[in-house]
């Protein structure tokens, strides 16, 4: 910041600027216009392009202008003027226009020059809309001077200088300041910086303003304490912003608080704005621990901008004196708050500094869900959602609490092998665990979801998981290759008892084998018909045919040519013995 005291600075007995927005097109202009009264414009004014046929003549001692003077430059040649625009005419004459320098089209603004009432239509004349030098179009609104008693910044000068992080859409600023006295913190400003002179920027920013305090003396991150209050808004257009924040802050003297604004654009990355660099004319300065940024809006992203830029970021607190003689705030402890229907419970609201008192005034959004009476006794009616507000009359200050009515009861379904039982409880009371539930031929293993030890402002549901207390396995067989017209029988071995309800059962990869499964389902008789490997397995499966546990169990069958003529003659003489010797040899 400049060097240079406050009171040669600012003279803020006329009032505080609490707006100046660059405008974006016609319309932006005339809306203003309407809603501000006056728009300031810089043009480039060549006196030869303006035809000025107005005759001033006195009568009766009044000086009357008669005629029209109308600008339009078709360039940028001149000298820079500022002016003001007042109203304007979408029909006004292109033919009040100079023969040689004239537009297309009807059309022109009204403006007020800073020449006196003798030059042009008494200080007045029309600028042509499609006049090409008009820049930077800008509206102005300001606030009586006693709003605000202090203002703390470090921008002295503003901003000359725009940094951005392409990889980002969101970043962020502050500035951490002391409070000099016992005061109020009424309002933040700051600049933005969009799409209407800096084309890689959305139009519309959202803004999150965020205030921290209690710094300690230590701090490195404006961010590192207490947060004290927040809110959203958005700003469309370039400029300077002023917004209010709804509930004062109280400020001690000598405590450290920080302002954190943090952009976001949609789909572009928001500019930080800061001091710029230094020339002949304008000097900055910057302390280590004043101005602090984030190019990704992380906390822990913050970096000092005086170390890294050397100057600060343009963010300002309003403040509002104390007197020690009105309350400095009011504040609901709880942000939200969980009852039942039926309940009838007392809603705390805190008055700052403590002693001070207040006549306070309380409101419910929804009548129909919870009625609250002049001293904060609450009646919960219905079910859903409302919130309770309170305010200090004859005060800007208030407080919001979140209340949600619950049923009368809030239910916890316990299921245990699709049985269920409900227990009843009220939000807050601690849960009472039912015994380990049974399950024949399994193992329980906890229940589907952590058990939280209070009940939510939720019904709860939990199922019991177990886990087969047995599993089946294949015994091994004497030999895992059979011939072609052999048979084996395997076995299927149970370690623990299975459930009444379940059963056994047999399956193979393939057809190379006929099965024949016993009743109970513990043997099955395999007997080769195709040459191959096969893999059975055995399950355990619910009623249901859900699964539970297997086994596997891997068997070759020798079902070649040769093998089913021996498998033939066994069948036909029912002993080896009566094939020749020759034969068998031959074959085998």
């Amino acid at each position: 910041m400049g060097h240079y005291e406050e009171s040669e600075r600012y003279n803020h007995s006329a009032g505080w600027l609490s707006e100046a927005i660059l405008l974006n097109t016609t319309s932006d202009i005339k809306n203003a216009i309407v809603t501000n009264g006056a728009v300031q414009i810089g043009i480039y004014y060549n006196p030869n392009k303006l035809n000025n046929t107005v005759k001033h003549i006195t009568q009766n001692n009044e000086i009357i202008s008669e005629g029209s003077c109308a600008y339009y430059n078709n360039s940028s040649d001149g000298f820079g003027h500022a002016v003001i625009i007042v109203g304007w005419d979408d029909e006004y004459p292109k033919e009040n226009f100079k023969n040689d320098c004239r537009p297309k089209e009807n059309g022109a603004w009204l403006c007020k020059n800073s020449w006196g009432t003798l030059w042009g239509e008494d200080g007045l004349f029309w600028i042509s809309y499609e006049n090409s030098d008009l820049v930077n179009p800008m509206t102005f609104a300001c606030v009586s001077s006693d709003s605000y008693d202090n203002i703390y910044q470090y921008d002295g000068f503003g901003f000359n200088r725009c940094i951005t992080a392409k990889q980002f859409n969101t970043s962020a600023v502050g500035n951490v300041f002391t409070s000099n006295q016992a005061e109020v913190l009424e309002a933040i400003g700051f600049y933005t910086y969009q799409q209407s002179i800096y084309p890689q920027c959305s139009t519309v920013v959202d803004i999150e303003i965020g205030i921290y305090k209690n710094l300690n003396d230590d701090y490195t991150n404006p961010t590192s304490s207490t947060l004290a209050a927040t809110f959203n808004t958005s700003v469309e257009y370039s400029g300077y912003h002023t917004f209010k924040i709804p509930n004062p802050i109280p400020l001690n003297k000598g405590e450290k608080y920080s302002v954190i604004i943090t952009m976001k654009s949609a789909e572009n990355t928001p500019v930080i704005l800061l001091e710029g660099n230094e020339t002949d004319i304008l000097k900055y300065h910057a302390n280590i621990g004043e101005s602090f940024i984030s190019l990704s809006s992380k906390s822990s992203d913050f970096f000092d901008s005086a170390k890294k830029y050397g100057g600060n970021v343009c963010v300002k607190a309003f403040t509002k004196d104390y007197d020690g003689s009105s309350i400095m705030g009011i504040e609901i402890p709880s942000k939200e708050c969980f009852f039942h229907v039926g309940d009838i419970e007392y809603l705390e609201a805190v008055i700052k500094p403590m002693g001070k008192k207040a006549d306070l005034q309380w409101e419910s959004s929804n009548t129909d869900i919870v009625v609250v009476d002049s001293n904060g006794i609450i009646r919960c009616i219905g079910e859903g959602d409302a919130f309770l507000t309170v305010s200090a009359c004859r005060t800007p200050y208030s407080s919001s609490c979140r209340v949600k009515v619950l049923p009368e009861f809030l239910k916890i379904e316990w299921i245990t092998d699709n049985k269920s039982t409900i227990d009843q409880y009220k939000y807050g009371d601690k849960i009472r665990m039912p015994a380990i539930p049974n399950k024949n031929g399994y193992k329980f293993i906890g229940w589907s979801a952590e058990v939280p030890e209070t009940m939510p402002p939720y019904d709860l549901k939990f199922k019991a998981n177990f886990i087969p207390d047995f599993k089946p396995s294949i015994r091994t067989p004497s030999t895992t290759t059979i011939k072609y017209g052999d048979a084996i029988i395997l076995h299927a071995d149970i370690s623990g008892a299975i459930p009444n309800d379940a059963k056994i059962v047999w399956e193979a990869s393939n057809s190379n084998f006929d099965m024949t499964v016993s009743a109970n389902g513990q043997t099955c008789q395999i007997t080769p018909k195709a040459s191959g490997t096969t893999v059975f397995t055995v399950k355990i499966v619910e009623s249901d045919g859900t699964f539970i546990s297997s086994d596997t169990q891997e068997m070759i069958s020798k079902a070649g040519f040769f093998t089913k003529i021996i498998a033939f003659f066994k069948k036909l003489f029912g002993s080896n013995k009566i094939i020749p010797y020759a034969l068998k040899n031959m074959i085998e």
